[in-house]
C-alpha cells in the first residue's frame, strides 16, 4: 500500500493531484484494481511503457503536467471512459490511442498537437472531445465516424477553413471554434440539426451563409470579434436562441428580423457601428441582457418600455444626449451603465428603477443630480465620475444602502455633513476635484474601506481620524500637506498610504520612526515601515517629495 500521505484509496480510486511528483510511484505500477487515477498538476516527464497492469482503469488524468508523449501500451486500457491530457507538451498522439473503443471523454487541450491520427474516427463511443489551444490545421477524415460525439471544443487553433468532415455529426450539441483564422462557413454547416450552440469568436468571417439560420435548434450564437457587416434578416428563423453575440463587429444596421426571435434572455452588439436600434426591439420580452456599448447610438427607442424582463442595460461609450422616460416601465433593471455619452442631466426615467444597485453615469456632462434620485433606495454602486458637478449632491446622502460612490474628476469644493447618513459606503472617491477641506463629518462614516483624495487642495487632517476603524486604504497625493499628518497614524486597520505631494513633505516631531500600523506606504517613492524613502530610518524633519 502507498503511502497514506501520498495519496488517497477510496474504492479504487487513487487521488495524487498536486503532490510535486515527478514519476509515478513504484507502488502504484502493481495495483490492478486501480479503476480511477488522477495524477494531475504535478510535474510527470513520461507515463509507464507497459500500462497492462490497468485493465480496469476506467477514468486517468495527467492533466497540468510535463508529458511529450504518450506510450503506444495506452491501447491496452480497453475499460477506459475518461482520459484527461490536457495543459502538457504532447506533440504527437500515436495510433494505437484510436483502440479504446470505450472511451467517451477526451481532453488533450494546451498541448502542442499539429494533427490527429488518421483512424481518430475510430473512437466511436466518444461524447466529448477537447482539443482547444493546439496547432491543429485540419482534422483526419475519419472524424466523420464520431456519431456520438455531443461536445466538440476546437478553440484556438490554426484553421483557416471551417472542417467540414465534422458537418455530418448530426449529435453534436456544442460546438467551439473559436480563436481560429476561419474565413467563411460552409453550406453543409446546416446539416448539425441538432446543434444548441455554436461559438466562433475572434475569427475572420465576413458574412454568413443562409444555410446557418437553418440550425432551428440553436440556442446560443457567439460571433464576437469578426469581421461581419450585416446580420442576416434569416436570424428571424432561430426561434429557439437564448443568447446572441456579435460584439466586435463592423455591424451598422440591426435587422428587424432580430425581433422575431422572442425567446432572446442575452443579446450583445457591443463594439459595431450602430446608429440606431430597430423599433420592434421591444418585442423581446423575455431579455434580461441588453449590450450595445461602444456604437454610435444617438437615442433609444421607445419601445425598449416593453422589454419587462430586462436587468442589465449597457450603453456606454455612444452619443445619446437623454434616455426616453418610458424606461421607468422596465422595473426589474439592476444594473444600467450609461456612461461616456453626452447627457446633461440624469435621466428622469432612470430615478423611477428602485431595483436598481448600480448605476453608470461618468465621463458626460451632467452639473448636477435632481432630487429624484433619492428615490433608488437599493443602490449599491454610483459612478458619476468625469461630469461638471460643483456641488455634492445632497440627495446622494439619502441612499441609505449605497457602498461606491465614485465623484472623482468633477468641480466640487466642499462635501456636505449630511455625506455621515451613508451608513454602509465603503469606497468614496473623490480625486481631481477642488476640496480645501478634509470634512470632519467623513471621520463618521465608520464602514469607509478605501478614501481617495488625490489632486485637491487640502492641507491639514481633522482631530477624529481615529473613528475610521475600518479604512485600509488613503490616497492623499497632490494636495497641499506640508508636513506629514501625524492624525493618520491613529488610523489603526490602515495597510495602503499614498500621500506624495509634488513641493515635498516633511515629517515632523515623532518617535523616530513610521507608524507601524502600515503595510505600505508611498510618499513620493516606496516608503517600508520604519524606513525612509532611500532605505535610512525615519528621522524627524526627513524631506518626502
Amino acid at each position: 500500500m502507498m503511502n497514506e500521505e501520498l495519496c488517497q484509496i477510496t474504492n479504487a480510486t487513487v487521488n495524487l493531484d498536486g503532490k510535486s511528483l515527478k514519476e509515478i510511484p513504484e507502488e502504484l505500477m502493481f495495483d490492478e484494481n486501480v479503476r480511477f487515477l488522477s495524477l494531475a498538476h504535478n510535474k510527470i516527464k513520461r507515463l509507464p511503457k507497459d500500462l497492462k497492469i490497468w485493465l480496469h482503469l476506467e477514468t486517468l488524468s495527467v492533466e497540468n503536467n510535463k508529458l511529450t508523449s504518450v506510450p503506444f501500451s495506452i491501447q491496452s486500457l480497453q475499460n477506459l471512459r475518461s482520459l484527461n491530457l490536457n495543459n502538457n507538451g504532447i506533440s504527437h498522439l500515436p495510433n494505437e490511442i484510436c483502440h479504446l473503443k470505450n472511451l467517451k471523454q477526451m481532453y488533450l487541450s494546451q498541448n502542442q498537437l499539429v494533427q490527429l491520427p488518421t483512424a481518430f474516427g475510430d473512437l466511436a463511443a466518444l461524447e466529448v472531445l477537447g482539443i482547444s489551444a493546439n496547432k491543429l490545421t485540419f482534422l483526419p477524415k475519419s472524424m466523420a465516424n464520431l456519431k456520438n460525439l455531443h461536445i466538440l471544443n476546437l478553440d484556438s487553433n490554426h484553421f483557416s477553413y471551417f472542417p467540414r468532415d465534422i458537418c455530418c455529426l448530426a449529435n453534436l450539441i456544442k460546438l467551439s471554434l473559436s480563436g481560429n483564422r476561419l474565413l467563411s462557413l460552409p453550406k453543409e454547416v446546416s446539416e448539425m440539426v441538432n446543434l444548441r450552440e455554436l461559438s466562433l469568436n475572434d475569427n475572420k468571417l465576413t458574412f454568413l451563409p443562409r444555410q446557418l439560420f437553418d440550425l432551428s435548434n440553436l440556442e446560443e450564437l457567439s460571433l464576437h470579434g469578426n469581421h461581419l457587416t450585416a446580420l442576416s434578416g434569416e436570424i428571424k428563423k432561430l426561434q429557439e436562441l437564448r443568447v446572441l453575440d456579435i460584439s466586435k463587429n463592423r455591424i451598422s444596421v440591426v435587422t428587424e428580423g432580430i425581433s422575431d426571435c422572442r425567446n432572446l434572455r442575452r443579446l450583445s452588439l457591443r463594439e459595431n457601428q450602430i446608429s440606431c436600434l430597430p423599433q420592434g426591439i421591444g418585442a423581446l420580452t423575455n431579455i434580461t441582457e441588453l449590450l450595445v456599448d461602444e456604437n454610435l447610438l444617438e437615442n433609444l427607442p421607445e419601445g425598449m418600455c416593453r422589454l419587462q424582463k430586462l436587468a442589465v442595460l449597457k450603453c456606454s461609450g455612444n452619443v445619446l444626449k437623454e434616455v426616453p422616460i418610458e424606461i421607468s416601465k422596465c422595473t426589474l433593471l439592476t444594473a444600467v451603465d450609461l456612461s461616456s455619452n453626452r447627457l446633461l442631466r440624469i435621466p428622469l426615467g432612470i430615478c423611477s428603477l428602485v431595483a436598481l444597485r448600480h448605476l453608470n453615469l461618468s465621463c458626460n456632462s451632467v452639473c448636477e443630480a435632481m432630487e429624484d434620485i433619492a428615490h433608488l433606495t437599493n443602490l449599491q454602486r454610483l459612478e458619476l465620475s468625469s461630469n461638471t458637478m460643483t456641488i455634492f449632491p445632497l440627495q446622494i446622502c439619502k441612499l441609505q444602502n449605497l457602498q461606491y460612490l465614485d465623484l472623482s474628476n468633477n468641480l466640487i469644493e466642499r462635501i456636505p455633513t449630511e455625506i455621515m447618513d451613508l451608513k454602509s459606503i465603503e469606497v468614496l472617491l473623490l480625486q481631481k476635484n477642488k476640496l480645501v477641506i478634509f470634512p470632519t463629518a467623513l471621520c463618521h462614516l465608520n464602514s469607509l474601506l478605501v478614501l481617495d483624495l488625490t489632486d485637491n487642495q487640502v492641507s491639514h487632517i481633522p482631530a477624529g481620524m481615529q473613528k475610521l476603524g475600518n479604512l485600509k486604504e488613503l490616497k492623499l497625493s497632490n494636495n497641499h500637506f506640508k508636513e506629514f499628518p501625524l492624525e493618520i497614524c491613529e488610523l489603526v486597520s490602515l495597510e495602503r498610504l499614498i500621500i506624495c505631494q509634488t513641493s515635498g513633505l516633511k515629517i515632523g516631531a515623532t518617535s523616530g520612526e513610521s507608524p507601524a500600523c502600515f503595510e505600505q506606504v508611498e510618499a513620493g517613492t516606496q516608503w517600508q515601515p520604519g524606513l525612509g524613502c532611500s532605505g535610512r530610518p525615519v528621522n524627524k524633519n526627513t524631506d518626502y517629495g
